[in-house]
């Protein structure tokens, strides 16, 4: 039997990279899966990949960063499947302006941060809620944020904003467990972005000291993917509020593979 089976997914930002990667997997694994994404064309291709394998699957072009853009998306996926059981947020940003001191941050990464990593994620975490508690059935709400050697390499309004993310992420948890949802956070290390799509193995890092050395790799987007299967599943029925790192032990101060 597979793991999602019966289970509608929404996957934000799966355009490319980790959304995409997930939104293929759960639709490999029995999940009826809306992928929503601001550029059509990527979104396309997610959805190709996913019917090549027979996958079921719908799509929305939406900006997820407003309420309307959220609410679109729900609809979306409740009126092709007739509810939604999971939500996989990948929304989020700020990688920029690396190396800067808070003194040498410009408000436009300020800004960018805390709208995406703060003010976005609330809204989705809001909004997806509200549709579990309507359809009065489980729910399933998986953040990603960043690992401590990621967030380190970032200025720090991005560190904060992505460390909020976790907790979020505990007191979401919290305080609707009466209502049966679990909500998790994943917290991905140095991910090669590009390699799902075969493409290319740049790595999201820009400082060369972030590099693996000889004999070590970097992330794979279906290292997260099936991280999120496991979580999304069945299986993890009695994890909530947890946010794990996947970052092949970096935040240990190793990394051996």
């Amino acid at each position: 039997m597979m793991r999602l089976e019966h289970k509608s997914a929404l996957i934000l930002g799966a355009g490319s990279g980790i959304g995409r990667a997930v939104a293929v997997l759960f639709a490999q694994q029995g999940a009826q899966v809306t992928v929503v994404s601001l550029d059509e064309a990527t979104l396309d291709t997610t959805l190709a990949l996913i019917r090549r394998d027979n996958g079921m699957a719908s799509g929305v072009v939406a900006d997820v960063s407003t309420e309307a853009g959220i609410q679109q998306a729900i609809t979306q996926a409740t009126a092709s499947y007739g509810k939604v059981d999971i939500v996989f947020n990948n929304v989020g940003g700020g990688w920029s302006d690396l190396g800067k001191s808070i003194l040498d941050t410009s408000a436009k990464t300020y800004q960018s941060c805390v709208r995406c990593n703060l003010e976005t994620v609330y809204a989705i975490s809001r909004q997806s809620i509200c549709q579990f508690i309507r359809q009065q059935t489980p729910g399933c709400l998986i953040h990603v944020s960043a690992a401590p050697g990621v967030r380190d390499a970032g200025v720090p309004i991005y560190a904060y904003t992505k460390a909020g993310m976790l907790e979020l992420t505990r007191h979401l948890a919290r305080d609707h467990a009466q209502d049966s949802i679990r909500v998790n956070c994943i917290l991905p290390g140095l991910i090669a972005l590009d390699a799902y799509d075969g493409e290319s193995t740049q790595a999201l890092a820009r400082t060369s000291g972030m590099y693996p050395k000889p004999g070590e790799r970097h992330g794979h987007p279906l290292d997260i993917a099936y991280t999120a299967l496991f979580l999304a599943s069945d299986e993890a029925s009695f994890i909530s509020g947890e946010c794990i790192c996947v970052d092949g032990g970096e935040s240990l101060g190793f990394r051996s593979f």
